[in-house]
């Protein structure tokens, strides 16, 4: 078994080694047993300070009622993986996520059903997170991320955040982003 880098990861977590080293910029080093993620003290003392919850480069760890076990579920992670890859391109429509995976429709809905899921409680909820994630952590404009996550403006995005947290998008940032003056 490899030994990962202070920032390494080792398991079995997707077949695309460079899209997982992409998002969560590190090495990916496969092993046998399981999941394991390794963060630096620097890493782990900022994640601990965030709202979310989340660690910064998650990429499809999710909040919204939705297990630990179910997002460790290599199912839950490849339809995750599709859906935040086809976010800003076509909103990530299920006909286009099952024919990505080489599924039909049907069988991917089956699929999440199966883990207590459906198919739009898994968009929100990614949407969700990666809201939070991009507000926090990207120079982005919220036009931008309202794009990356699919909406076809920034006031629908702002719309849905204000429904999911209570507030706008740049309030938001300004209370807890690295980058509190980029949409001033």
């Amino acid at each position: 078994m490899q030994k990962p880098n202070d920032n390494g990861v080792t398991g079995t977590l997707h077949h695309q080694v460079s899209v997982l080293e992409s998002e969560l910029r590190c090495a990916v080093v496969y092993a046998r047993s399981g999941t394991i993620l390794r963060y630096g003290p620097d890493l782990l003392g900022h994640a601990t300070h965030q709202v979310t919850g989340q660690l910064p480069c998650d990429g499809i760890m999710v909040q919204g009622g939705i297990d630990d076990a179910t997002l460790q579920d290599t199912v839950v992670i490849d339809i995750s993986q599709a859906i935040l890859g086809q976010l800003q391109t076509n909103g990530a429509c299920i006909d286009s996520v099952a024919s990505q995976l080489a599924l039909s429709t049907r069988t991917l809905q089956r699929r999440l059903g199966e883990r207590g899921l459906s198919y739009s409680s898994l968009v929100t909820a990614l949407r969700q997170s990666r809201s939070k994630y991009l507000l926090i952590n990207s120079e982005l404009s919220i036009d931008q991320i309202a794009a990356q996550l699919g909406y076809v403006s920034a006031s629908a995005f702002g719309a849905a955040f204000r429904r999911w947290w209570g507030e706008s998008p740049a309030r938001y940032r300004r209370l807890h982003g690295k980058f509190k003056d980029v949409d001033s």
